[in-house]
């Protein structure tokens, strides 16, 4: 059996599209698909119980994050493969299939993960991510990465320079349909829980490495994701959880990071400062 797990956190009307996606292609006999929500206020698991009969609901009495919300769900699965999957995904065929087929051919297999495309069906660059290093984000967030695409050195995070139809192993992939097998948690522990929102997959893919597995971005099938739906909700916030949560991946992969006290001192005052900025802006507008 296969797990789909979704975590959903107020976007009803993507779920509903998402869920009926992927009914299309799944036979519940061989799939369970649970829902884990975030205490949504937008009615939907209301929704859920009255269209979806088959489907597993876990209602949490608050936002518990992401990591949170999917170790509760992995807790509560039945099946040997678990696929998470974001609500904001449409499905165009069984992508959780593929990717299922090729972990279990391909020797050492821990993650898999697919072709991501933008709603205009564009290539999402998401789909695939090497080490997030501070220089590789530095070149993606001022745009050089996008002026360069096939630069070894300004486009090495998202890797642009190789085609996105090759199969090849890689760092990440994106949480937006990740598929391995349940029994990897015995090796590598649950997803990491002090990561409330981002990060999480990234975190789950290296840890995933390191224990011996390899982690493939395999482009044989894809979903359309229209990339963080329930974040629009208060953009301010989204860019908020995405500053804490890379302070406490850089502090914990250290190592890989030439890190020293002062230099995450200077990244941590940074930080603050830009969310005294932006929550200045939230007051203003």
């Amino acid at each position: 059996m296969i797990s789909i797990i979704i975590i959903n956190y107020n976007v009803k009307v993507y779920l509903q599209k998402c869920i009926q996606s992927i009914l299309k292609y799944i036979d519940l006999n061989n799939y369970e698909i649970i829902i884990v929500d975030n205490n949504s206020s937008d009615e939907s698991v209301r929704m859920i119980k009255e269209n979806f009969n088959n489907i597993k609901i876990i209602q949490n009495n608050k936002n518990l994050g992401f990591s949170k919300a999917v170790n509760i769900g992995i807790n509560n699965s039945k099946g040997e493969f678990i696929a998470l999957v974001n609500p904001d995904t449409i499905f165009e065929e069984n992508s959780i299939l593929t990717l299922k087929n090729f972990l279990i051919n391909k020797n050492n297999v821990g993650v898999v993960g697919c072709k991501i495309l933008n709603p205009n069906r564009t290539f999402q660059l998401s789909s695939r991510r090497g080490f997030p290093y501070i220089l590789n984000l530095f070149y993606k967030f001022i745009g050089l990465n996008r002026i360069f695409p096939k630069s070894t050195i300004f486009s090495k995070y998202n890797q642009t320079y190789i085609s996105e139809d090759k199969i090849q192993d890689i760092e990440s992939v994106s949480g937006a349909l990740m598929v391995f097998k349940k029994d990897i948690i015995n090796h590598i522990g649950n997803f990491d829980e002090q990561f409330f929102l981002y990060f999480e997959d990234t975190d789950f893919c290296l840890r995933a490495i390191e224990a011996g597995f390899r982690v493939v971005y395999c482009p044989l099938t894809y979903i359309i994701h229209y990339k963080s739906a329930s974040s629009r909700l208060d953009i301010i916030n989204k860019y908020n959880h995405f500053d804490i949560s890379f302070l406490k991946f850089y502090k914990k992969y250290k190592d890989r990071y030439s890190y020293n006290f002062m230099t995450y001192i200077m990244l941590k005052i940074f930080i603050n400062i830009r969310i005294i900025f932006r929550k200045q802006i939230k007051i203003l507008f």
